[in-house]
Order: structure tokens, then C-alpha cells, then sequence
């Protein structure tokens, strides 16, 4: 049986959310199970934006799926793309990308996520 890498990757949203509430009843900090799957925050853009560079690289792929992946896919600053670039693994990466081009899709002409477009594009980190 292969190793699972992600562990918090197995589970949805909402019963992440589940999971960090009992973590917090049970009086333990959560930071790091959020920091691992930010679409489990009330406000995850807000979130990302605030997070350590170095936690960056450490997001659980699942986290950039849907509606709240795209948030958090453009809450990213250019330089937690270069860390992702640099030191997240293939699936990471590969979520952003399609994060990136589904918004991108959906709308064609915001400058800023073209610019994300073009530098994942054209970082050799990312290639």
C-alpha cells in the first residue's frame, strides 16, 4: 500500500473544520492544521496571505480545489509562489496551475492572475 504524504488530504473541508474544533475543545493548538489545509479557516485568503514562507510549500494540494482554491490560489503573494516553486512538491504545484487556469478561464483578462500565469510558466522552479 503506497504512503499517504498528505495525510489531511484524505478528508473534506468540513470535517477538517470538525477536526480542528475538537483539536481546540481539547485545548491544543490547531495553527498547524490549518497552516496544511487553509480552506479550512473562515477567511482563507486572509489566511494565506498571513501564513510563514516557510509553511507555504506545505499546503495539502486538496486545498486549492474549488471556489475556496481559487481564493487562496489568488491570495498568493509572488514570493509564496516562488517557495512553492522551489520547494512544493509536483501535485502542489500542479493544484496551483490548475487553480491558476481555471480563474483564468473564468476570467480572461485579470491582469494579476496572468501575471501568476507567466511567472509559474516561465520560473524554472515550476518547470
Amino acid at each position: 500500500m503506497a504512503e499517504n504524504i498528505y495525510g489531511l488530504g484524505d478528508y473534506s473541508t468540513n470535517q477538517i473544520k470538525e477536526f480542528a474544533k475538537a483539536v481546540e475543545d481539547a485545548k491544543l493548538n490547531n495553527k498547524l492544521i490549518f497552516q496544511r489545509r487553509p480552506d479550512a479557516v473562515q477567511n482563507p485568503a486572509g489566511f494565506v496571505k498571513m501564513m510563514p514562507l516557510e509553511m507555504v510549500a506545505h499546503i495539502i494540494p486538496d486545498a486549492f480545489s474549488g471556489k475556496l482554491g481559487e481564493q487562496l490560489t489568488t491570495a498568493l503573494s509572488s514570493q509564496q509562489l516562488e517557495k512553492i516553486g522551489a520547494e512544493g512538491d509536483p501535485y502542489l504545484k500542479e493544484a496551483v496551475r490548475i487553480s491558476l487556469a481555471s480563474i483564468l478561464q473564468q476570467n480572461p483578462n485579470n491582469e494579476t492572475v496572468k501575471e501568476m500565469v507567466d511567472y509559474v510558466n516561465q520560473s524554472p522552479a515550476w518547470q
